[in-house]
């Protein structure tokens, strides 16, 4: 797949390069393409999909889906991305070559379901302008699987340690902001 954003073709040279210097004996390398890392972290990120999607949900905001939702994304909970680093570090039969590390491939509204389970009244608004990356696509991580290492934690689970982390309980189901919240300004009511 060629890249189409700036940094995934610096990224792709980058691990080009290092590679080529790990081939000649030079350096010992691994390169790890990890797919969307989600979940809860002392340095969450709130910019990727599942992450903003969460936010949202606990705040009453409704989910903006680009287009159909029907387009698919790799995922990886951060627990496995640190146990895939570690696995990697561990094992001699790991250098000097390049694995994707996927936990699994969900469509946009496949995880939009995942979070109604959580939050049965969130709403959702699609929208249809063009965004750079609308493309739909799975990421293959047989290579790494071959090798022994499997992702564990389910988006589900992940999600689950995502709302604790935050600080949510188990069972609170938020309501979405509804007119009767709305005051006649159109402001919020703060309670």
């Amino acid at each position: 797949m060629q890249p189409l954003e700036p940094l995934r073709f610096l990224q792709a040279e980058s691990r080009k390069k290092i590679l080529e210097r790990a081939q000649n004996g030079e350096i010992d390398a691994v390169a790890l393409r990890l797919a969307t890392v989600f979940g809860y972290a002392p340095g969450i990120r709130f910019h990727t999909m599942l992450n903003k999607f969460v936010f949202m949900a606990s705040t009453g905001m409704p989910l903006i889906i680009y287009g159909t939702g029907e387009q698919k994304r790799p995922f990886l909970h951060v627990k496995d991305a640190s146990r895939a680093l570690l696995f990697c570090m561990e094992r001699e039969d790991m250098k000097n070559d390049v694995f994707n590390v996927v936990g699994c491939n969900s469509s946009v509204n496949e995880i939009v379901q995942c979070i109604k389970k959580k939050c049965p009244h969130i709403e959702t608004v699609n929208v249809n302008t063009g965004i750079l990356n609308q493309i739909s696509y799975a990421v293959n991580s047989a290579k790494i699987q071959n090798r022994g290492f499997t992702a564990e934690t389910t988006i589900d689970k992940g999600l689950m340690n995502l709302w604790c982390g935050l600080g949510l309980s188990k069972s609170v189901v938020l309501r979405t902001v509804t007119p009767k919240d709305v005051t006649t300004s159109g402001n919020r009511k703060v309670y």
